[in-house]
């Protein structure tokens, strides 16, 4: 009995030991990946309340969250593991990002917000009719959204995506390797150099509500991204783990171009004139190309900022010498050139229109130029034998010390022989199709050579791509933008990305169907009476009118054009910059860049041949061109100066015009154009006066189908022009800047700057919102 009850026992502690020992841990099933496919509907209106279907996987109860921009879902409704709903919030008319967040994952899709149509508003109240505003394609692959390449930088992430600083769309964008398209920063909202200069610069807050205004981008020893912000006159820096931009270099706004001060002090205190590219060594120097002070600086680990070249002049010197000492020339504007530095830490500067690549040892500091200024243009040619085309605004450096650079349309690379190969494109520039190993490209903008896929990243400006060379093979690709396409082309306004145009030209006119022509600097198009945009031509549009037979007359950088109804296009006047031609033919005269553009009841053309600050006739029967108002000052082609405005109560052709742009023809043939200090009007008998006094300055002008002319305001109000001195004001927008109010009386709208203006036969007014990139209109004020 007691051998059997110590055995019991044992066999009972064996047992309950077994039990009693250590627990495994529970299997955790991994939760599948987030995924969102598809969303239904698409589309809704700007007031919200439509409940969508987003369908996909990995969607969960807990932590579920859905936001539309910024803006968090009406309400979110969990059908099952691959379906939610939700109701949209109110929102601003265009593409929204639907981001669906689960236990911090992140998928998204888009929603498009409609506008009310015109006809289904009040009088008096606004809506918008055509565009979008800036479409960002967050969460869409980035070969389907559009990018803009003119004056862009990128650098390419350790983990192989591609950061891209778009300088006219104020952001930066991020491609990963699976080439969806976010936003690392900038709203995207469009301003112009004086508002970014005068605004926010939201140091210490989220960098994607700052303005990224940037010409150079890369990525610091400590994995923070840095951007050289022209207009801010700073070199900011974003802390990739909490998003947040604050100021490395540079205290801010400047009175005047070529603002220098700060060596031998903390960067933060120092001043920066347009820097526009900035660059890291190993030792974690950080280098700035000052634009505007026409030099190169370095900033310490320890933040003490010195100048290692240029000595501020704009030119061409000191090859051989210290590099302190030396000129180079980046450009007019002060937005080319490229730094770079390769492995031992010299630096690379394209100096641009110099024609020149010129290399600064990181040892002696000397500089010396390492590619161009030669005369020949052979292949294999040595690199400082070459002639190059066209400033040199990228170039890239591969780890075997190979350097690429942009020489116009095409890519070239001076060899570790020192010699001078083309990798890709011709002389004569064009578009190739992805998948080719040889071709024509456009103008070659920014570079980067990415070590990761053995590649090399460019811009290609006219079609607006981000494509590759894989270097292994020489094969051409597209990795980024839809280029010379844009979104919603040929479909409906209220889905399209219209294009951008100058802040001051004149892209309105109304054709003998009330459809409205829109010109913007990379084609024209036409909204027609069905809502949908239909692209006519790639002509970079200035200035529109139409003619009651059908013919469209616009004016360009430097000439004035007739398209046919059938589309062929024909230059009138204008071959280069300049003033010259009056008496002869219009075809062999120069003009200035020319802006509005009217055409009176006989066919004359009236031209605001806008830097030259006079008014051009073209006659319709002789084609002869004459300078109906103004004189012309000598200045440089190209370049606007300062003009009076004189000469009210005698000739027009006697006076002085300061900023002739915007033109109106009234039923009488009475010519109307907006100058600095009013409304000025040239009678039939050639003489001008002021009807409209410090009113409507500079403002956009239009007449309707009566001949009545119309003016805006910068205020806010639209008037109509009765007489001398005499006005009537029709209707009025907020003064405040914005984008709000479709749907509602046009009185409570905000707009970001309107800068055209047209009026169909219906009474309606159409306003150009320049900032927000949409075509706006209000009903019936103008019956």
């Amino acid at each position: 009995m007691q051998r059997c009850a110590i055995v019991s026992v044992f066999i009972l502690s064996v047992v309950f030991l077994a039990e009693a020992g250590p627990r495994r841990r529970p299997v955790r099933v991994p939760r599948p990946p987030l995924i969102v496919s598809t969303i239904d509907p698409n589309s809704g209106p700007i007031a919200g309340g439509s409940t969508v279907t987003i369908r996909g996987s990995g969607f969960f109860a807990s932590d579920l969250r859905v936001a539309f921009d910024n803006q968090p879902a009406a309400s979110v409704t969990l059908v099952s593991a691959s379906e939610l709903l939700a109701v949209a919030p109110p929102h601003a008319n265009g593409y929204a990002a639907v981001r669906v967040v689960n236990h911090g994952r992140i998928a998204s899709t888009q929603f498009l917000y409609v506008p009310p149509s015109l006809d289904s508003i009040s009088d008096g109240e606004i809506t918008t009719v055509a565009g979008i505003g800036l479409y960002l394609g967050e969460g869409a692959p980035a070969k389907s959204v559009p990018f803009d390449v003119a004056g862009f930088d990128l650098v390419v992430d350790t983990d192989g995506s591609v950061l891209v600083l778009e300088p006219d769309r104020l952001v930066v964008r991020r491609i990963a390797p699976d080439g969806t398209c976010t936003r690392l920063a900038g709203t995207g909202m469009v301003l112009s150099p004086q508002q970014v200069a005068d605004g926010e610069i939201g140091d210490g807050g989220p960098a994607t509500e700052t303005t990224a205004d940037g010409r150079g981008i890369t990525i610091g020893p400590d994995g923070a991204v840095y951007l050289a912000t022209l207009f801010q006159h700073r070199i900011r820096r974003i802390d990739r783990a909490t998003g947040v931009i604050t100021t490395v270099a540079g205290s801010g706004p400047i009175t005047y171009q070529g603002s220098f001060a700060g060596d031998g002090g903390p960067a933060t205190a120092a001043r920066l004139d347009q820097p526009n590219q900035v660059a890291f060594d190993r030792r974690g120097n950080m280098f700035i190309l000052d634009a505007f002070n026409y030099r190169v600086r370095r900033v310490s680990p320890d933040g003490v900022i010195t100048t290692i070249a240029g000595n501020g002049t704009r030119g061409f010197s000191g090859d051989g010498g210290p590099a302190t000492l030396a000129s180079f020339d980046i450009g007019p504007n002060g937005d080319g050139g490229t730094l770079r530095i390769d492995a031992e830490g010299n630096l690379f500067l394209a100096d641009a229109h110099n024609r020149r690549v010129r290399r600064i040892d990181a040892t002696t500091g000397v500089i010396t130029t390492i590619l161009g200024g030669g005369t020949q243009t052979d292949e294999g040619a040595m690199a400082t034998e070459t002639a190059i085309r066209g400033p040199v605004n990228g170039i890239a450096i591969s780890p075997d010390g190979s350097i690429y650079f942009g020489d116009g349309s095409r890519i070239r690379r001076v060899g570790t022989d020192g010699r001078v190969t083309t990798v890709f494109g011709e002389l004569t520039p064009g578009f190739s199709e992805d998948g080719v190993r040889s071709g024509r490209l456009s103008m070659v903008e920014k570079m980067e050579v990415d070590a990761v896929h053995n590649r090399l990243l460019f811009g290609e400006r006219s079609v607006n791509r981000i494509r590759s060379i894989d270097l292994a093979t020489g094969t051409l690709s597209t990795i980024a933008g839809i280029g010379p396409a844009v979104i919603g082309e040929n479909g409906p306004a209220i889905a399209a990305e219209l294009g951008t145009a100058g802040g001051d030209e004149v892209p309105f006119a109304l054709n003998s169907r009330d459809e409205l022509l829109i010109g913007t600097y990379s084609r024209l198009q036409r909204l027609n009476r069905d809502g949908t945009l239909l692209t006519l031509g790639g002509f970079g549009t200035r200035g529109v009118a139409a003619a009651p037979n059908g013919d469209i007359y616009i004016t360009g950088p430097y000439d004035v054009g007739r398209i046919s109804p059938e589309g062929t296009y024909t230059r009138l006047a204008g071959n280069e910059y300049g003033y010259s031609g009056d008496g002869g033919p219009a075809s062999a005269a120069n003009l200035d860049n020319p802006a509005g553009i009217v055409i009176d009841g006989a066919g004359n053309l009236f031209v605001a041949d806008k830097y030259n600050h006079c008014i051009r006739r073209i006659d319709a029967q002789s084609g002869i061109i004459t300078t109906f108002a103004g004189r012309a000052p000598i200045h440089l082609p190209n370049v606007q100066i300062e003009n009076p405005s004189t000469g009210d109560g005698g000739p027009a052709v006697d006076a002085q015009l300061r900023a002739p742009i915007h033109l109106a023809l009234d039923g009488a043939g009475n010519l109307y154009v907006s100058d600095v200090g009013g409304v000025r009007m040239i009678d039939r008998n050639g003489i001008i006066d002021t009807v409209v006094a410090n009113r409507c300055q500079g403002g956009p002008l239009t007449s309707d189908s009566s001949g009545r002319v119309y003016a805006y305001c910068f205020g806010g109000a639209i008037l109509r022009i009765d007489g001398k001195n005499s006005t009537t004001t029709i209707g009025t927008i907020s003064p405040e800047f914005g984008f709000t109010g479709d749907g509602g009386p046009a009185t409570a709208a905000k707009t970001r700057t309107i800068q055209a203006l047209a009026i169909d036969r219906s009474g309606n007014v159409y306003l150009w919102d320049f900032d927000n990139r949409r075509v706006r209109a209000i009903r019936g004020i103008a019956r």
